[in-house]
């Protein structure tokens, strides 16, 4: 069983950290990094748990206000967007519920939170929402349509599976 890093957001075989690494749990290839890039991708993943929390408090809400001065563009956008939910909804339960009553709040956390966000709150909190568009339905949206995915070739049932395949997820 390998260690899981911090800031790759990976389980990694332990041979990949350091002694240092083993015990801050970041890995080998995060620690070379550049300070700046690691610290930002620290904080954006304090902010994604942020905004898993149960209660952002009060304490949560003044480090959020901090964060918009942050140097890091993304950082001060994602802290920016996430401070108004956190003191309009501090609490998770029917936060997503009482977002659908503020379509625009609820544009500007589908919009412009970085990618995944909004989808990882979305899939472990939402009623099993496949599209989190799905939430601005009867709004409209500004979003663009996209077209639906190509599901790609169907294997055929005579060719031998081949497990290589199968663990890089090309065949289901």
């Amino acid at each position: 069983m390998g260690h899981f890093c911090y800031i790759c957001q990976r389980v990694r075989a332990n041979e990949r950290f350091s002694g240092r690494g083993h015990r801050d749990h970041v890995c080998k290839d995060c620690a070379r990094l550049p300070r700046e890039t690691r610290k930002e991708l620290e904080i954006l993943s304090e902010l994604e748990r942020m905004l898993h929390q149960s209660h952002i408090s009060e304490r949560n809400q003044d480090r959020l206000l901090s964060l918009t001065q942050h140097p890091a563009p993304k950082v001060v956008r994602t802290a920016t967007v996430l401070l108004e939910p956190a003191r309009s909804y501090p609490f998770r339960r029917r936060r997503l519920v009482r977002l659908r009553r503020n379509p625009d709040l609820l544009r500007r956390l589908i919009t412009e939170l970085p990618a995944g966000m909004w989808e990882g709150y979305v899939g472990r909190y939402g009623d099993s929402l496949e599209d989190p568009g799905e939430l601005l339905r009867g709004f409209d949206s500004g979003l663009p349509d996209l077209p639906p995915e190509d599901p790609g070739p169907e294997p055929d049932p005579d060719e031998p599976i081949c497990w290589e395949d199968c663990e890089r997820g090309v065949l289901d």
